[in-house]
């Protein structure tokens, strides 16, 4: 028998599921905290969870049981994952379940919003009839501008062209071919911004998403157009929207979510020509059976030892082999990371390993997992939580992004190690880096194509140039006169006098404004800040 846990209130599609299952006991609890929830934990094979509860480190430690977690929502953010993966324990989401129902918000979000209905309806139970003080506009004929076209905002262009719009998109993981299938156009961030009569916000919150519709963007748009989010708070800078709402910049916007909830405090809160919800995308009878179900599906997998999709930390692997594989996870996860802010448009992913793993078992299930660990690093700079270890390779295909393994397994003798990995756009080379691990330490032993050797740090300067005298020069001294050290630095070159790679680590990150101003050195052709 195994025990599962429910601390929060779940739809009863879901209970019944479990009931199902002779193999099942379950302790419905909603509310459950403090002591209660941490004796109540002590039995618990499988936890299901949905916002309300709070599964940290300390409540872990009275879980000597637990085995998985699964969370009836989108977001874990209510999760500690480190301690859970540290313990062994999986946790799942359910990510597709409320795909529908955040589209079709969002569309409810941009009626409302041209037809004035909240404002009409106020106006009428106010006992006035100002018919002339609510003309809208039509949706036919406008231009939808998406950034993000995945699993909602995909679902979202579905149904703007059953009003008849033209849908534009912005997403670094689309493919033309993916776009052609959809029927929208596939454009950069700034095109976007100046087409849209209406613009939609359907990407996760990450680094690069943060704040990326801010006073610069909005002074891109047209005057006319109207702005929805009903994905994350905090991708659309709020004060800037405000502001750009009170001068007629923005002529409206729909807002579902918020960088603080409640919103009480936002300067969206009181700003004119806006329609606000209290984040209801997912607020459906039929999202919430939905994620249940998803929810309940994947516990039971990973309890009856079955194949699961929804992992959001990583599977289980033999502790022996886990612990043969680590130094590789963390090889893959660098040359990830590092290539997730290197490249913005990406076709194809080629992963080529040359000599042999140590302790090695299985070399294609070792092959398997460093490729999906390295694809996760990459995709989660862009796709935030939804990415992980077990649907990195759908979430390729799914996209229409090429990824090929190749295991080179002769190499000389006292040849190490060596993970190589090139991006590809439209067949053509966007970057690649190849490293590898000399005792304890990752060397990065290739940029590009150019040779060099360097122990990567957390804060690093890649930039490439002409290989002639000064350049680096100039480039230490603007980093000196802004207050930055520089710890060390590799030069890669092919031949003197030709193109080179430059990388700087230095002591902390450097802002915008000098970044842009190192890329002005005569001779500098490009500067990437690398955080790891």
């Amino acid at each position: 028998m195994y025990n599962v846990l429910i601390t929060d209130h779940f739809a009863d599609e879901g209970l019944k599921l479990l009931a199902a299952d002779p193999q099942i006991s379950v302790a419905y609890h909603p509310g459950l905290t403090g002591n209660t929830l941490w004796e109540a934990l002590q039995e618990a094979d499988g936890w299901i969870i949905r916002s309300q509860t709070r599964v940290t480190a300390e409540a872990l430690e009275h879980a000597p049981r637990l085995r998985a977690i699964a969370r009836a929502g989108v977001g874990v953010d209510n999760v500690d994952l480190p301690a859970a993966t540290q313990r062994g324990i999986l946790v799942f989401n359910a990510p597709e379940g409320n795909t529908i129902s955040a589209a079709e918000h969002t569309l409810a979000m941009m009626l409302a919003l041209i037809r004035h209905i909240p404002q009409a309806d106020h106006s009428l139970r106010s006992g006035r009839w100002e018919r002339n003080a609510f003309v809208g506009v039509e949706l036919r004929g406008k231009t939808l501008g998406l950034i993000g076209a995945g699993r909602v905002g995909s679902e979202v262009a579905r149904r703007a062209q059953s009003f008849e719009m033209t849908v534009v998109a912005y997403d670094p993981f689309l493919t033309d071919t993916r776009a052609s299938q959809m029927g929208i156009r596939k454009a950069d961030l700034h095109a976007v911004l100046q087409e849209a009569d209406f613009l939609s916000v359907h990407t996760p919150l990450t680094p690069e998403t943060k704040g990326m519709i801010g006073t610069a963007e909005l002074r891109t748009v047209k005057p006319t157009v109207r702005i929805i989010n009903c994905a994350r708070g905090g991708i659309i800078d709020e004060a800037a929207l405000a502001k750009a709402l009170q001068e007629g910049r923005v002529a409206g916007a729909a807002i579902d979510v918020w960088e603080e909830e409640p919103p009480f405090s936002s300067p969206l809160y009181q700003a004119p020509h806006t329609v606000i919800t209290p984040h209801l995308g997912a607020s459906t009878y039929e999202a919430q059976i939905n994620v249940a179900i998803d929810a309940v599906k994947e516990l039971l997998h990973a309890l009856h030892g079955q194949p699961f999709r929804n992992a959001v930390n990583l599977p289980p692997i033999p502790a022996e082999r886990f612990t043969q594989l680590q130094p590789y996870l963390d090889l893959a996860t660098l040359l990830g990371k590092l290539m997730g802010q290197r490249c913005v448009e990406i076709n194809e992913v080629i992963v080529t390993y040359t000599g042999t793993f140590s302790g090695e078992t299985s070399s294609n299930s070792d092959v398997a997992w460093c490729t999906r660990q390295l694809l996760s690093a990459l995709f989660a700079r862009y796709m935030g939580e939804r990415v992980n270890l077990v649907n990195a390779l759908a979430l390729a295909e799914r996209y229409g992004i090429k990824v090929t393994e190749e295991y080179n397994r002769t190499t000389e003798p006292g040849e190490p190690f060596q993970m190589r990995v090139l991006v590809k756009h439209h067949d053509r080379e966007q970057a690649s880096v190849a490293a590898t691990r000399l005792g304890n330490a990752i060397h990065l032993v290739e940029v590009d194509g150019y040779p060099l050797d360097l122990v990567p740090e957390a804060n690093m300067l890649l930039f490439s140039h002409t290989d002639q005298p000064g350049i680096i020069g100039r480039i230490g001294s603007r980093l000196g006169e802004a207050g930055v050290n520089i710890a060390s630095m590799q030069v890669g070159r092919r031949s003197p006098g030709g193109q080179a790679i430059g990388v700087l680590t230095i002591d902390a990150p450097i802002d915008t404004q000098l970044l842009e101003e190192l890329a002005t050195v005569p001779g500098v052709a490009q500067v990437t800040q690398i955080t790891l």
